[in-house]
C-alpha cells in the first residue's frame, strides 16, 4: 500500500513541478529561466528512482550481491558516458538527463532480471511507469512555456489518475470504486 501510496503522490507531485518550472526557476530571477530542461531532468530523474527503487533491496534478499554491485557499476558508466559526451554542449542539463537515462537503463535491466521473482503484472507495470514518466518529461519539455504553466494542474491530475491506475492492484481499486459508489 506504501509503494502505491508513495509513486501516487510522486507522479503528480512532479508532473505539476515539471509543467511549472519555468515558472518556479523565475522565482529565482531571470538567469535562472534557462535551467528549465535541468530541472525537468531532475525530476524525471527522481520518478524513474521512485519506480526502481525496489530492484536493489531485492537483488540484496536474494543474495545477488555481485549483481548488485555490477548493476551499480553499470549504471556510473552509463551516467559518465552520458556526461562526458554531452555536458561540453549541453552542460547541465546533460547531467540531469544522464542520471535519469542511467536510472532508467538499470532499472528497466533489474526489473527484467528480477521478473521470476516479482508479483504478476509487476514487471509491465513498472516498464509502463517509466514509459508514463517519460512521456510527462516530454511533454513538459515541449510544450511553449505559456501553455505549460496553463497545463500544470491537469498534467498532475492526469498523472494522479495514470498512477492510480498503473499501480494500485485491481482489487484496491474495485473497493475504492465501491467505496465512491455507495451513499
Amino acid at each position: 500500500f506504501r509503494r502505491v501510496l508513495f509513486r501516487s503522490v510522486a507522479f503528480p507531485f512532479c508532473a505539476a513541478l515539471m509543467f511549472s518550472s519555468e515558472w518556479l526557476l523565475k522565482l529565482y530571477g531571470k538567469g535562472f529561466s534557462e535551467g528549465v530542461p535541468v530541472v525537468i531532468g531532475v525530476l524525471l530523474c527522481a520518478l524513474i528512482q521512485c519506480i526502481g527503487v525496489t530492484c536493489g533491496p531485492a537483488l540484496q534478499s536474494k543474495g545477488k550481491m555481485w549483481i548488485g554491485f555490477y548493476y551499480n557499476i553499470a549504471w556510473g558508466a552509463i551516467f559518465l558516458t552520458g556526461a562526458a559526451l554531452y555536458v561540453p554542449r549541453f552542460g547541465a542539463a546533460a547531467l540531469s538527463f544522464s542520471g535519469a537515462f542511467a536510472y532508467t537503463a538499470t532499472s528497466v535491466w533489474a526489473f527484467w532480471y528480477l521478473r521470476r521473482d516479482l508479483p504478476p503484472k509487476m514487471l509491465t507495470q513498472a516498464y509502463k511507469a517509466v514509459a508514463l514518466a517519460i512521456l510527462i518529461s516530454i511533454a513538459a519539455l515541449v510544450l511553449p512555456p505559456s501553455l505549460r504553466l496553463v497545463l500544470a494542474l491537469p498534467a498532475a491530475v492526469i498523472a494522479a489518475f495514470a498512477a492510480f491506475f498503473l499501480f494500485a492492484e485491481p482489487e484496491w481499486r474495485r473497493i475504492m470504486w465501491k467505496r465512491k459508489s455507495t451513499p
